[in-house]
């Protein structure tokens, strides 16, 4: 009795849910029937989201143009309809009669665009989703690469050090890696003064000594590797210092917190490059495996490209050694202040220059460089052709008169003088207001008569 009992509730149940199940569904299909076609409205919001949407998710836009025609096509045919039917019920039974010969989609169409368009950005979204998905792992190594800069910049190392490598070897490959990730200059005063200058420079005398190793009976590859380690200790002589330093004219009031400035440079431990070199080759050949080349012939081939690659460095270069060279000529014997007897240059108020001999002011610039840093590749005595190397870079640049009474200095910055009725050859010739006045003040006056001579050929 019971069991039957709940047999037929259940069923009753079953009808009620089938009977408001076919109401509701009812309901809704009288709805959409009132709903087909599209309004004057309609069809200007569809307009104007159709150009929006399709900005947004471009590769749905035939989509929801389709969508559009659709709905200006109900519209047309709508308008043309309302001249005989007053509202879409009596445009429904004129058609269910027979009275109207088109097909009633052509309206129901106007109601469906509406889905169509819901369907073109479910169908963007899906496909921006999809790409976001795909790229999300590319996103997040790039952040995490972004965000860890050591990272970065090891694997940028990696792959630029396997495109510089002429010859596929492991061991060029891991000395440009260590030039990659230490940015040091080749020096601080002279040749390639800037970041990763070290690596321009070495690289340079690399390929200029693998390019004639062949010729000279060497290794092209031993060449090269030789060529980059050849000023590898400096990635241990040189650091990059920063300093707060507070201006002498700073008003210190009391509670006043006094303003600084920032100054960072360059500067070198002043240890030997040479024995710096043997400690970082030392380094590398433990814990890299690779051993600098052992042949003599290839180290002196290297020795003479990095003669050649400096020079050549130094005839392009512009940079400010403004306090080296003041230091320096304040050291000098002008007007033989020092009462040696010795003349290092000669000046009088009555010309516009100060005249300095070149081999005093350049080898009292080289020492005053190798005192700030002690691995450049100078000497204080000239070369074999009685030239300093620091003459081929005029780092007095803007220092220099160029033209005294038509007179001009030769490639080199160069002027000869007579002074009293000896003639000097080789010599600079200094502005004067580029000179401290308490430096003129110091040299006094000589009265020898002064005559400016263009260097001979």
């Amino acid at each position: 009795m019971q069991g039957r009992y709940a047999y037929r509730n259940h069923n009753s149940e079953l009808a009620a849910f089938a009977f408001v199940f076919m109401l509701i569904g009812g309901l809704m299909f009288i709805q959409f029937l009132l709903n087909i076609g599209v309004s004057a409205q309609e069809l200007r919001s569809m307009y104007k989201l159709t150009e929006t949407f399709s900005a947004v998710f471009p590769e749905a836009k035939n989509i929801f143009e389709r969508a559009y025609l659709m709905a200006y096509t109900a519209y047309n045919l709508q308008q043309e309809l309302s001249q005989h039917y007053s509202n879409k019920v009596l445009v429904l039974l004129a058609w269910a009669r027979g009275e109207i010969s088109f097909p009633v989609t052509h309206l129901v169409y106007g109601a469906l665009s509406r889905y169509v368009f819901g369907y073109g950005v479910v169908y963007g979204l899906a496909l921006k989703s999809a790409w976001m998905l795909l790229s999300l792992p590319l996103f997040i190594a790039g952040a995490a690469i972004w965000r860890n800069k050591k990272l970065s910049s090891l694997l940028t190392a990696y792959f630029k050090s396997k495109w510089m490598d002429p010859f596929g070897d492991r061991r060029i490959q891991v000395i440009l890696r260590i030039l990659m990730v230490n940015p040091v200059p080749a020096s601080i005063y002279h040749h390639s003064p800037e970041k990763y200058g070290l690596l321009k420079h070495s690289y340079a005398v690399a390929k200029n000594a693998a390019n004639r190793a062949s010729a000279e009976g060497l290794d092209p590859a031993d060449t090269f590797l030789a060529g980059l380690l050849h000023d590898i200790g400096k990635t241990k002589l040189y650091r990059y210092e920063c300093i707060e330093e507070i201006p002498p004219d700073t008003d210190l009031k009391p509670g006043k917190k006094p303003s600084s400035v920032k100054k960072c440079q360059w500067v070198s431990l002043g240890t030997s490059q040479d024995v710096l070199n043997r400690i970082v080759m030392k380094e590398i050949e433990e814990r890299f495996g690779v051993k600098p080349p052992d042949n003599r012939e290839i180290w002196e081939l290297v020795k003479r490209a990095d003669a050649e690659e400096t020079l050549r460095e130094l005839e392009s270069a512009e940079y400010d050694i403004q306090s080296v060279f003041l230091k320096a000529v304040s050291e000098l014997n002008i007007n033989n202040i020092f009462g040696t007897g010795k003349y290092d240059g000669w000046y009088s108020p009555d010309v516009d220059f100060v005249i300095v001999l070149a081999h005093a002011l350049n080898r009292k610039v080289t020492e005053t460089m190798l005192e700030r840093d002690p691995g450049l590749p100078l000497s204080p005595e000239p070369g074999v052709d009685g030239v300093h190397t620091i003459a081929y870079v005029h780092p007095y640049k803007g220092l220099l008169m160029e033209e005294v009474n038509g007179k001009k200095m030769d490639k080199l910055g160069l002027f000869d003088v007579k002074v009293g009725k000896h003639v000097f050859n080789a010599v600079y010739l200094l502005k004067k207001e580029k000179l401290p006045k308490e430096l003129l003040r110091k040299w006094g006056s000589i009265e020898f008569r002064i005559e400016v001579m263009e260097r001979k050929k």
